[in-house]
């Protein structure tokens, strides 16, 4: 008990310097580990709510917008959700904001998203592996390499829609949960309308359980068909139902491709995870829902490749299913002797979470925080250490 309590005492001292020890607690505790997971989550909401966001990103407009529907009667709020789309997530966002503040509304998101998460990596670990090793400590360093916090900048709604619907396949598969799940899969939906399509590739995942070559090229062709969705964007915006849909394909489906190396870095992620998935898969894995659904996801992202929004939404969740992935595999082969496909596996996996622990620092070092000593200090020697 005294290492939790030291640890919580320093994390109200700097929070940041608290996240090595927190991190130590997580790997080396299973009593205290959801302690440890409820400051490490603490930590990244505080690292969000403190960010400055310029204009060129999500969080500012949503900022704007919270502050513009502040000054709207009830009737007016309600209707102003509902045409904006997505109409949970803001309805979150404007609960959040108008009783804390907006700052609060990323903290807010960071405390569910990182929850679900560690919820999902304890509980398997309670149902499956009974111990705290070495399997648990990959998965958790996976999360907190590949889970950017920063997300919270450009995906905030889809975050919490990809991980609402990563919890309900978490319910649905390994629980079998099965009216929680659908819940959770519907409540998905209304987060972000993205995760209709994820809701298709289950219910096709389910529809060719034995033809998962059939199931893996209707998920390819959605490539096609979210170009014949940007032709016809406009006469979909103009059918009341259809309308919200055919503002999304606009905005969302353009023909090109960023400069910069995040989104290259995101595709070859994704391309080590899919040579993961194939060298640890077992011969029962082959028919696995959490694997045709990881593996399709990372399809639709290259078939959708000169559609950089979309293909970065789908390399996002796509990091997101590879932790139930993970763990489904880790469990599987507790037995068994490490072949040299699971090796190599491992080390690419490795390779995975070293590069993007180097991305959380670049990414972090060029974020605009309101902070207060010794954070400054910090962020300070982080940015030094970057442009040497």
């Amino acid at each position: 008990m005294a290492y939790p309590l030291a640890v919580t005492l320093f994390f109200f001292i700097s929070p940041i310097l608290s996240l090595v020890f927190v991190i130590h607690g997580l790997f080396t505790s299973k009593k205290y580990s959801l302690w440890f997971g409820a400051i490490f989550a603490t930590t990244m909401g505080l690292l969000v709510y403190s960010i400055i966001p310029n204009q060129e990103t999500d969080l500012y407009r949503y900022y704007q917008y919270l502050d513009d529907i502040s000054r709207y009667s009830f009737s007016d709020v309600i209707s102003s959700i509902w045409s904006a789309g997505d109409p949970l997530s803001y309805s979150l966002m404007y609960i959040v904001s108008h009783f804390l503040s907006n700052n609060f509304v990323p903290f807010v998101v960071a405390l569910i998203d990182y929850s679900i998460l560690f919820y999902i990596i304890f509980d398997y670990r309670k149902r499956f592996i009974h111990k705290q090793d070495w399997r648990t400590c990959l998965c958790i360093l996976f999360i907190i390499s590949t889970f950017i916090v920063f997300n919270s900048l450009i995906g905030l709604r889809f975050s919490v829609g990809a991980l609402v619907f990563l919890l309900a396949l978490y319910l649905d598969t390994v629980r079998e949960e099965k009216w929680i799940s659908k819940i959770l899969y519907i409540s998905s939906i209304f987060f972000h309308s993205s995760m209709l399509l994820m809701a298709v590739l289950r219910v096709g995942a389910w529809l060719f359980s034995r033809r998962s070559i059939i199931f893996y090229a209707l998920a390819i062709a959605t490539g096609s068909i979210s170009s014949l969705l940007l032709i016809f964007s406009e006469q979909l915006s103009a059918i009341p139902f259809l309308s919200h849909f055919g503002r999304r394909a606009a905005d969302y489906l353009v023909f090109n491709i960023p400069s910069g190396f995040v989104y290259p870095f995101n595709l070859l992620t994704c391309v080590l995870l899919l040579v993961v998935i194939f060298l640890m898969r077992q011969k029962k894995q082959s028919s696995s829902i959490i694997v045709k659904l990881n593996i399709a996801t990372i399809l639709i992202a290259f078939a959708n490749f000169y559609q950089f929004v979309i293909a970065s939404r789908f390399t996002t969740i796509s990091k997101y299913l590879f932790i139930l992935v993970l763990l489904e595999f880790l469990v599987d082969s507790k037995n068994e002797k490490l072949t040299r496909n699971n090796l190599i596996a491992i080390t690419l996996l490795g390779i995975v979470i070293l590069g993007n622990l180097c991305f959380q620092f670049i990414a972090f070092s060029g974020v605009e925080l309101m902070w207060t000593f010794p954070e400054v200090l910090y962020k300070n020697v982080i940015q030094l250490l970057v442009m040497k």
